[in-house]
């Protein structure tokens, strides 16, 4: 694909631009006509790389929506997932239970 893309613009490197088709001769007509053929292929080429760029630069822009979501809903959760109560959900666990049962027998753990 890159050799026939290099060829066809060395080829058109050459020539130039065409002169009025009626008074080319046959051969250089002809020429001329896989110029287009080939310029037409190379545009289609182009074209197709382009779409692919654009399906790729749409998705990044979804998958980077996505990361700032899930950063969001970080850091509102916390890092440990508690909430922030503290860095260790064990000793929050037991903390939490202390204190419910200070309150349900009067002060005595």
């Amino acid at each position: 694909m890159i050799e026939e893309i290099n060829t066809t613009s060395q080829t058109l490197s050459k020539t130039g631009k065409p002169d009025d088709p009626v008074s080319q001769s046959k051969s250089t007509l002809q020429k001329s006509k896989l110029i287009v053929e080939k310029l037409t292929k190379v545009v289609r080429v182009l074209n197709s790389q382009l779409s692919n760029l654009q399906l790729i630069d749409s998705g990044a822009a979804q998958l980077q929506e996505k990361i700032e979501k899930a950063q969001k809903e970080s850091q509102r959760v916390g890092t440990n997932g508690w909430n922030g109560l503290g860095s260790d959900p064990t000793e929050d666990f037991y903390r939490s239970m202390r204190g419910g049962r200070t309150d349900r027998f009067g002060g005595v753990s």
